[in-house]
């Protein structure tokens, strides 16, 4: 059976349709815009395009994707910069209160040069300091802790927190509370290779040791 309905009354039923959906449509698209932002975090991670063209400080967003976490630039679309998101840089809860403004609490982050602690009010608070590993710097005579930094490439090397009057640095992470058996240098620092796998050597006197727990399962 077909009714006929002319045009006017096609506008009209057009119109007494759309209408509340565009409502909808409207809330929807809010709440989508809402959503974006509320899972969007703020970063004291430079963008390196934005400054080597010239755009001046601009810091990264950390955002999640269908693939996972990434951090982009919020200059988008002029901007296209992103980059996916190092467990490592994930925040890590310390759980210390901030020294400073008392009532933060401080966080391990990872900024342009590495590994740093800094206080969950920021920016209201900006108290920081370098993420030390727990490990005395072995050519000052202790005085010096090593901290985790990074270099203008992005790669991962450990110093003495008293740079520059100690110039100590090494690529090799050390390994906390593994001092040399055989020397007695402060640490072992933790090495990879083909053959060995993970390995653990001194940086004085040269002596190696296997990884314990990989020793294990290969006898097991």
């Amino acid at each position: 059976m077909w009714v006929h309905i002319d045009g006017n009354e096609w506008h009209q039923v057009m119109r007494d349709f759309y209408a509340p959906f565009k409502v909808d449509l409207d809330k929807a698209a809010a709440d989508k815009k809402s959503l974006r932002a509320s899972t969007e975090e703020k970063t004291d991670i430079q963008c390196p395009t934005c400054e080597a063209e010239g755009r001046g400080v601009v810091f990264l967003v950390r955002k999640f994707g269908r693939n996972g976490p990434f951090y982009a630039c919020p200059n988008y679309p002029e901007c296209k910069f992103t980059r996916p998101v190092d467990e490592s840089e994930i925040p890590e809860d310390l759980n210390e209160a901030c020294p400073q403004c008392k009532d933060g609490r401080l966080f391990a982050r990872t900024g342009r040069y590495g590994r740093f602690v800094a206080c969950s009010n920021y920016p209201t608070c900006k108290y920081t300091r370098p993420l030390g590993l727990g490990v005395p710097c072995p050519i000052d005579g202790g005085i010096g802790e090593l901290v985790e930094r990074r270099s203008k490439r992005g790669k991962v090397f450990y110093s003495c927190n008293r740079d520059p009057e100690c110039e100590y640095a090494t690529w090799d992470r050390p390994v906390i509370g593994r001092p040399c058996p055989s020397c007695g240098f402060p640490f072992l620092s933790e090495k990879q290779s083909k053959k060995k796998g993970t390995y653990f050597k001194c940086q004085k006197c040269g002596h190696e040791e296997q990884d314990e727990m990989l020793g294990e399962a290969a006898t097991a």
